[in-house]
């Protein structure tokens, strides 16, 4: 059992390392050089291709974080039942699983529309026709999903530190 739970917690760590370093990838790294005019006619193509590129694995990662997650709090004796219970969510460690399981909801949430909608409706206005007005404002909305991702998903690493750790405050 306990390798099993070291395994766990090792594909949970690498999932999240994957996933939240593939977003701060995309924010540090990609969309500054997609700015630069040396991209500019390859941009299109490169979002897309990376895009769907990190999309599979982006969600490999997070089905793995959702899986692992729920088998490493199985393993420290917790239930179905108790995930169901209210009691589960009193006191420190409940309040905290509390806000990361709904923050993780909304990571889901947001991810699929992002990846599902308006990034390839994004791609594809941009590919088809750069100067259409709609080209910027679904980018615009394809940058903010992604900020509010990364920002959500920093947030899901805070509480699971604070799981484990204990409060700062």
């Amino acid at each position: 059992m306990l390798t099993w739970y070291f395994t766990s917690v090792f594909l949970h760590i690498v999932s999240a390392m994957v996933w939240v370093g593939g977003l701060m990838f995309f924010a540090i790294v990609m969309v500054p050089m997609l700015r630069d005019k040396e991209f500019q006619g390859l941009a299109p193509k490169i979002v897309m291709w990376a895009g769907l590129r990190f999309r599979f694995w982006g969600w490999v990662c997070l089905f793995s974080l959702l899986t692992t997650g729920l088998t490493n709090l199985f393993a420290r004796g917790y239930t179905w039942s108790n995930l169901f219970s209210r009691e589960m969510y009193d006191g420190h460690f409940g309040h905290t699983l509390f806000i990361k399981l709904n923050l993780v909801g909304l990571v889901f949430f947001l991810s699929a529309i992002h990846d599902f909608w308006i990034g390839p409706k994004a791609t594809k206005l941009w590919s088809e026709n750069p100067d259409d007005p709609k080209v910027k404002q679904f980018r615009k909305a394809a940058s903010w999903f992604g900020r509010v991702n990364l920002l959500l998903s920093l947030l899901i690493v805070f509480c699971a530190i604070m799981l484990l750790r204990g409060s700062p405050w």
